[in-house]
């Protein structure tokens, strides 16, 4: 599996936390030279290009901040394909993402609480065509590295 994470904050760190010697290929982009930094002193690969992300890796988690979406989406929508997108942010649904990057986008929305932090967490799933089921678990071997995970039915995870 190759991961890449757009956003270097929190989760993101809890991420490679979890994934460390667990995923060997892990790309992060962030904007702020000392979140590249922190990265790199992981021995992960960086950059601040998005994307490089994209390119380099097969599940790319937005790790960005909702009012950021809209502006990451449309810089990587050039290089998506065949790429599993996994959104983090509350409140950004699938049909939000399709409706930037195409209905053909394979796209899987997560919603993980703070103990992710800690590897002790809750991390609600969800999806639909054209991700496939082996893709979904593929995905969701990310997340269980965090702590628990449930999938639900997206309209669910408003709630």
């Amino acid at each position: 599996m190759k991961l890449g994470i757009i956003g270097g904050g929190n989760l993101t760190s809890a991420i490679v936390k979890g994934a460390h010697g667990k995923i060997a290929d892990i790309i992060v982009s962030d904007m702020d030279e000392d979140k590249i930094k922190k990265f790199a002193s992981y021995n992960i690969k960086t950059t601040k290009s998005n994307i490089d992300v994209v390119l380099e890796s097969d599940f790319v988690i937005l790790a960005v901040k909702p009012n950021h979406y809209k502006q990451v989406l449309n810089e990587i929508k050039p290089y998506y394909k065949g790429k599993v997108i996994i959104t983090v942010a509350p409140g950004i649904s699938i049909r939000y993402v399709k409706d930037i990057l195409g209905d053909d986008a394979q796209v899987i929305r997560t919603g993980p609480n703070t103990p992710v932090m800690l590897g002790e967490g809750m991390t609600v799933m969800a999806y639909e065509e054209p991700v496939s089921d082996e893709v979904f678990n593929e995905a969701k071997k990310i997340f269980d590295m965090l702590g628990k995970t449930m999938v639900l039915e997206e309209y669910l995870m408003d709630a």
